[in-house]
């Protein structure tokens, strides 16, 4: 295979015993080289005839283009399903408010760390419940730092930000992650407050996001919600246009929440 543009830094994995060249068309290799052998970082300096010259950071060899993989490459599975124009992460579970947080709007934070954890298969975390048991051992979920701690002690790692913008959050879910974010509940669409709770945004298309709201349906426009129905929060879509300024009270990139969930 070709590794495309020359001078740029890459990762090599070689696919069978091979060697490293002096120069290209060698017939016999200055260096043998395992099965499965890992170059990173490398830099790419030149190809000609079916062999690439690289800088392998401990020397300047040219290897046989045959002979090994790049996988950023390679194509990927997309981690996201097309509908339409909409782009949203597919097999994310809703988890509404319980009797246990139904009266604290901060604790809406845990069942949207739960669905966000679910869907990623993060520790195995499948429900509502594994997670608050979980969090139960750091606090009762009302404070992020509750959310922070239950990450550090069982090897998990999500970014809280308060500078996301819309490109982050379609970022996140073009790499299948979904986003933990902070929404103020209360007052009208240009002046929203009151506490953040926590939706999980899991898709996007040019005028939607689509979220799960574990409180229920909210007025973008208005405040509070149109209903808090058992389950009335699944899939719905908030206008993107009539969301922004509650969203993004403070200009276009500063949204509050949390992105990249992960195992450590």
């Amino acid at each position: 295979m070709k590794f495309k543009r020359v001078g740029r830094s890459l990762e090599l994995q070689s696919l069978k015993a091979t060697n490293l060249y002096a120069k290209p068309g060698e017939d016999e290799g200055r260096a043998l080289i395992r099965k499965s052998w890992r170059c990173l970082n490398c830099t790419l300096l030149a190809e000609h005839d079916g062999f690439s010259k690289i800088d392998t950071g401990f020397g300047v060899w040219w290897i046989r283009n045959e002979d090994w993989r790049c996988p950023e490459d390679e194509p990927k599975d997309k981690p996201f399903l097309t509908e339409g124009d909409l782009r949203y992460i597919p097999n994310v579970p809703y988890f509404p408010c319980t009797e246990f947080d139904k009266d604290n709007v901060r604790k809406s934070q845990i069942a949207t760390m739960a669905m966000c954890l679910s869907c990623l298969g993060i520790r195995g975390i499948e429900t509502y419940e594994d997670y608050l048991e979980l969090l139960l051992k750091q606090g009762d979920g009302s404070y992020r730092a509750h959310h922070r701690a239950t990450f550090v002690a069982n090897g998990i790692s999500a970014y809280f930000c308060s500078s996301i913008g819309s490109f982050e959050i379609q970022d996140s879910i073009d790499e299948g992650c979904p986003v933990a974010f902070q929404v103020p509940y209360k007052g009208s669409q240009r002046n929203p407050f009151g506490f953040n709770y926590l939706i999980t945004i899991y898709g996007y298309s040019p005028t939607h996001w689509l979220c799960h709201d574990p409180c229920g349906r909210l007025d973008i426009v208005n405040g509070l919600w149109h209903t808090t129905v058992l389950e009335s929060g699944k899939e719905v879509l908030y206008d993107r246009a009539e969301s922004q300024d509650r969203f993004f009270r403070g200009g276009d990139a500063s949204g509050v929440g949390w992105l990249n969930f992960r195992e450590n």
